[in-house]
């Protein structure tokens, strides 16, 4: 019975089998047997990628393993030879502080000897100075003692022109002179050349009282008489400038026989600033006859004034 069982159970999967071969049997297409060449294609690419990568990952490995190798036997090379390191560092230090001593003695020495070389050079530098000042100081000397030479040389030159001058004889020469002199002098020419313009209404003391001498028997003639007033008057006025009549007492004399006494005095005494103050407080009448004589004493007080000046520069 067992066998009976058995033979159909035989008999059933070849049915089984034969029904499954009947509904899997069909007549694959042209378009799908691209499709499975194609999709087995990128299976094998794939696989060749995988190979490959594996591949190299295993490279890499080898490679780091190795490296790691090199390092350990560098270090126990190292390790092997540090105590002759060690020793060739001490053997160098020595060298080196032999080296750095000599050299730090060395040094000292070049220091000392470029230290005496700068002070040396210093000495000179002071010496040199000290004798440029003398120099500077010589020369300064020497061009005060030149100027002061010129200065005096212009200051005889004009009193030799002073002298001339204030007693009415010729000046030209020494003026022409005075001039040369200056010429290097803007001040004292300046002074010279103003007191040059004042020459031609100059006259001596003794030339100015002659001629106020000769004014006053005009003043006095005209403090009576008028000579514009007619014939009687202009005759009486001619016999009064010949025939001067003077009040000797004091009390007696008039105004402007007091005002001609005072500037007698002023002359007397070569006060021409005063002389010219008293004239000008004389009557107005008597302009005319003092005109020209009023100008010269004006004239004399400025180059008064000038000759203060040209001495007050020559005594500072």
């Amino acid at each position: 019975m067992n066998k009976k069982h058995k033979k159909e159970n035989v008999e059933t999967k070849k049915d089984l089998m034969t029904k499954a071969n009947q509904t899997l049997k069909f007549e694959p297409k042209a378009e799908d047997n691209f499709v499975w060449r194609g999709i087995i294609l990128l299976i094998l690419v794939f696989g060749l990628v995988l190979l490959y990568s594996y591949n190299a990952y295993q490279s890499y490995q080898k490679n780091l393993i190795e490296q790691e190798m090199q390092k350990a036997a560098q270090k126990i090379i190292d390790s092997e030879n540090i105590e002759s390191e060690i020793y060739d560092l001490e053997y160098e230090k020595v060298v080196t502080q032999k080296k750095t001593e000599k050299l730090d003695q060395e040094t000292s020495e070049e220091f000392r000897e470029v230290n005496s070389k700068i002070q040396n050079i210093e000495e000179l530098a002071f010496k040199i100075n000290e004798f440029e000042q003398r120099i500077a100081e010589f020369e300064e000397n020497l061009a005060d003692s030149n100027l002061q030479r010129r200065l005096n040389s212009i200051i005889l030159s004009y009193f030799d022109f002073r002298k001339k001058l204030f007693q009415g004889g010729d000046y030209a020469v020494e003026l022409q002179n005075l001039e040369l002199l200056a010429k290097d002098n803007a001040e004292i020419l300046e002074k010279i050349v103003e007191l040059k313009l004042l020459l031609p209404d100059f006259k001596s003391d003794w030339q100015i009282k002659k001629q106020f001498k000769d004014i006053e028997p005009l003043l006095l003639a005209r403090q009576n008489n008028d000579p514009d007033q007619g014939f009687i008057s202009n005759l009486r006025y001619n016999l009064s400038k010949i025939f001067v009549v003077r009040n000797l007492r004091e009390d007696a004399k008039t105004d402007l026989e007091k005002s001609i006494s005072k500037i007698f005095f002023s002359l007397k005494n070569l006060n021409y600033q005063l002389t010219l103050q008293k004239l000008e407080n004389i009557d107005p009448k008597y302009n005319e006859i003092l005109k020209e004589f009023k100008i010269l004493i004006a004239n004399r007080v400025e180059i008064e004034k000038v000759d203060f000046d040209l001495l007050s520069k020559f005594g500072s």
